[in-house]
């Protein structure tokens, strides 16, 4: 089990078996996640790279819209994004990020070369499942 998986998982685990999904109080929780999107969203493109965690990324940032995403224990801003490295090789990333049940700010990313990606499909987004979420896909 990775590391990032089991604190997810632990968290959920207290979480729901005392609170509920969101935790005792649940608009609060819903609230900061809604925030955190409505910060991205706001955001020129130029500023968003400074927030988000990439694989070395230098140039050709772009990245997805930021979007609330529904997990089965929680939900998260995700964001998708590609850049090239100091090297010029092609990154593909994503970060979400979310709130614990007691409020706390969490973050998740997970980057890497994008020819490694291409040779391993759906890894990227399965690591980027740490909330235990259904399916989805970062390209709509």
């Amino acid at each position: 089990m990775r590391d990032g998986d089991g604190i997810a998982l632990a968290y959920a685990f207290f979480a729901e078996a005392d609170e509920g999904k969101y935790g005792k109080e649940p608009a609060k929780v819903q609230a900061a996640i809604k925030d955190i999107e409505a910060k991205f969203k706001a955001m020129p493109a130029a500023d968003l790279p400074q927030h988000l965690v990439g694989h070395n990324c230098s140039s050709s940032f772009e990245t997805t819209p930021p979007e609330i995403r529904e997990f089965r224990r929680t939900a998260a801003v995700v964001i998708g994004f590609t850049c090239l490295n100091a090297r010029g090789e092609a990154i593909e990333a994503v970060n979400l990020f979310s709130v614990t049940p007691w409020g706390t700010p969490q973050m998740v990313g997970v980057s890497g070369h994008a020819t490694y990606w291409d040779e391993n499909p759906e890894l990227l987004e399965e690591l980027s499942n740490p909330y235990r979420a259904n399916r989805w896909k970062l390209q709509g």
